[in-house]
């Protein structure tokens, strides 16, 4: 009786390893909701966990436009994305997918602003107030409390899909109690 005890426990734990090999995102360069003020010529995505080959990073420019991104490099807990081309100001959207160290694939995304001074032109005193800069000063404060809830709902959706990786965790825990349980009565049943 002793033996099977032990033998459904050993059973049961020997899968406990392998719910907890998903690899999660624990930091990224830039950060979520960061506000950059030079431009970048990469972006980094690290993870508690290995990451294997055939992971991926996309970048969406501020126009909503795919941003090419020129080499991936995948180290072991270290996704890169190497990028061509200057960025410029505004708002950008990544989307990572990658493979843990256990096969299972992960997903998510963030969002940051890059928002680099531009190097201002001399101004003539002799000419006079342009209307249309005011106009354009307008516009783009709208477009930046509209940029923003953008920001919030990027925000959202990035802490939601972290959330549901580790959700898949608790079914499998309850599936596996369940057929501890059932294990152990019938074989305390045929003892008897």
């Amino acid at each position: 009786m002793k033996k099977i005890i032990v033998l459904t426990l050993l059973f049961l734990f020997s899968f406990v390893p392998a719910t907890f090999a998903h690899s999660h995102l624990e930091v990224s360069t830039p950060e979520d909701g960061e506000v950059i003020t030079e431009n970048i010529d990469s972006i980094t995505l690290t993870f508690d966990g290995n990451v294997e080959q055939g992971s991926t990073i996309e970048l969406f420019g501020p126009d909503g436009q795919t941003v090419p991104i020129e080499e991936i490099i995948v180290t072991d807990t270290e996704v890169i994305g190497k990028i061509s081309n200057e960025l410029e100001n505004g708002n950008y959207r990544v989307v990572w997918s990658i493979i843990s160290a256990d096969g299972h694939q992960m997903e998510g995304e963030f969002s940051f602003e890059i928002n680099v001074p531009e190097t201002e032109t001399p101004v003539d005193p002799n000419d006079q107030e342009n209307p249309e800069v005011e106009t354009e000063k307008d516009d783009k404060g709208n477009q930046n409390d509209e940029e923003k809830q953008e920001i919030d709902q990027n925000e959202d959706f990035s802490h939601q899909a972290e959330d549901e990786g580790s959700s898949n965790l608790i079914p499998i825990v309850i599936v596996m109690l369940i057929l501890a349980i059932m294990i152990i009565f019938f074989a305390l049943r045929r003892k008897k």
